[in-house]
């Protein structure tokens, strides 16, 4: 399992507020008390245990970059469903994975991540020449999951393990709700001489957005729970 300390969360400069709702909740007082992560998730929500990352007890770098490329995978259909003789995103997810496990170098992620890049840019071009909304709205979203795998193989080279979870998680949300939002601006734009019409369509697409990015984010909290889990079962074989 993964911990922090109350210690180690003032060091890294946590949110006062958001964890004096915790320590209320939790009744911890002795500074180097040990929290499981798990309990963070539980009872502050996500963002603020993936913020955890950065104060834990032992290193997770692998941990958090496994995470990060779990979230970029999981969005990867958009793109796959309308360039599946593509696979730089997919490959660019493989890397990062490997180099998590110490399987392959920073600069073979790069060059992953660059080859995602160029996919991603790909699929915004088809959104804009392919004519009719609805295609316009796959290519979009799937232009943002490429994007997804690309953040998290850049991440996984360059960056911090806190980072490279957090920023998958935000990239994944942006993929996932992709469609929606593009359908909120053709809706309005459509309904624009209607102000009736206009506000019922941007509150309808609204909505739509906001189940998308809700969905996302349940997915990536289970998902979270579950590695915490694993993790913590691999280091009692160990």
């Amino acid at each position: 399992m993964l911990f922090t300390t109350r210690q180690l969360l003032h060091k890294n400069y946590a949110c006062t507020k958001r964890f004096r709702h915790f320590f209320r909740r939790y009744h911890r007082v002795d500074e180097n008390e040990l929290i499981p992560l798990i309990d963070v998730l539980e009872r502050n929500g996500l963002d603020d245990a993936l913020w955890c990352l950065r104060a834990t007890t032992v290193p997770c770098e692998s941990f958090a970059r496994l995470f990060a490329a779990d979230c970029a995978e999981h969005v990867l259909p958009l793109f796959e469903t309308n360039f599946p003789d593509n696979p730089a995103p997919r490959r660019a997810i493989e890397v990062a994975r490997q180099l998590a496990r110490g399987e392959a170098t920073g600069q073979e992620c790069r060059d992953a991540r660059i080859a995602a890049l160029a996919a991603c840019d790909a699929a915004a071009d088809e959104a804009v020449v392919v004519p009719g909304a609805a295609a316009s709205d796959a290519y979009l979203a799937a232009s943002a999951a490429a994007y997804t795998a690309a953040v998290a193989a850049a991440y996984t080279a360059d960056a911090a393990a806190d980072e490279a979870a957090e920023q998958a998680v935000a990239a994944a949300c942006f993929a996932a709700r992709a469609p929606a939002e593009e359908a909120a601006a053709a809706a309005a734009a459509r309904a624009a001489t209607e102000p009736d019409a206009y506000l019922a369509a941007v509150a309808a697409a609204r909505a739509k957005w906001d189940a998308a990015t809700e969905a996302e984010l349940l997915w990536q909290t289970a998902k979270f729970r579950e590695a915490l889990l694993a993790h913590n079962s691999e280091r009692e074989e160990n």
